[in-house]
């Protein structure tokens, strides 16, 4: 069986490709064919289409897009920011600036890979956390690869950095940033990322074939879990990263879990209400299929 995949070549799919390279989606007689995406919220508009059987996105995304009425479903866990920091996700800002804490953001820019994802939602909770209203940031759209620049060059006051740009930017440019905090971490323990989403059409004609899937990648999960730091794992996340293993072992991991609570996602539908992107969407229940439960 031949399912199109759309993914996104982060550290946060390190058991997909796990599980792709050891076997364990041959061994459920699935055949996978990859399609890449820039972020999983330009992976969902195909993946409504009928492009894809299957794909990773972030959760936001996938609820906005379940609150638009796109009856997508989440058929596997994935990954978490770990149970405390540091985080694959910080806040930076520039030595020689006046900013030095959340309270020095108003009034200024912070950069967010995409308006309304994840990561915005995370920035927007970390500034209320910390005292500042975040209606009086101004949060505007880097994509991470750039994020480092767009600060150094005075395009934004605060940028998000997202692994392995993060490690990056702190190899080359450490001595002229100050981190701010952890977005992720300070806000929530070990909350939710991003995981798979298929339509509910395709999994109510195809159960079998999601439940297929769904265990490749808890092995995937297990695999990854017990197998940190190895040199295998690490060639692995290089083919599809292209992050040489020497990075890597600099580098904060996220944490990933094949179960996917229903608490976990109904925390940041709730988090998405407080924060003005929340609307009618399903009890988290409904939302997530008996693949993603583990």
């Amino acid at each position: 069986m031949k399912l199109r995949i759309g993914v996104v070549p982060v550290i946060d799919m390190a058991p997909f490709f796990a599980a792709l390279k050891l076997g364990y989606f041959e061994a459920e007689n699935i055949e996978v064919d990859t399609t890449p995406a820039p972020g999983g919220a330009a992976i969902l508009p195909a993946l409504a289409a009928g492009q894809f059987e299957a794909a990773f996105s972030n959760t936001v995304s996938i609820l906005l897009a379940i609150q638009e009425g796109i009856e997508f479903r989440f058929i596997t866990g994935g990954a978490l920011n770990g149970p405390e920091p540091p985080d694959v996700l910080a806040l930076y800002a520039r030595k020689d600036s006046n900013i030095k804490s959340a309270s020095d953001l108003v009034g200024k820019r912070i950069s967010t890979n995409t308006r309304n994802n994840i990561i915005w939602l995370r920035i927007r909770a970390w500034l209320e956390k910390n005292g500042v209203d975040p209606n009086k940031a101004n949060l505007v759209e880097v994509p991470f690869p750039q994020a480092a620049d767009a600060l150094l060059g005075g395009q934004v006051d605060a940028a998000s950095l997202y692994e392995p740009f993060m490690t990056s930017a702190i190899e080359t440019h450490g001595d002229r940033l100050v981190r701010l905090g952890y977005p992720f971490g300070e806000t929530s323990r070990a909350s939710l990322i991003s995981q798979f989403a298929a339509m509910k059409g395709y999994i109510e004609k195809n159960p079998g074939v999601i439940e297929r899937f769904a265990r490749a990648h808890a092995k995937g999960v297990d695999w990854v879990n017990k197998n940190r730091g190895s040199k295998e794992l690490e060639d692995i996340i290089a083919s599809f990263t292209r992050i040489p293993p020497e990075r890597q072992r600099k580098m904060v991991f996220c944490a990933y879990d094949a179960n996917l609570e229903s608490a976990k996602v109904q925390e940041i539908a709730d988090l998405m209400k407080r924060h003005g992107i929340g609307g009618r969407v399903p009890p988290a229940d409904q939302v997530i299929h008996s693949t993603a439960r583990r």
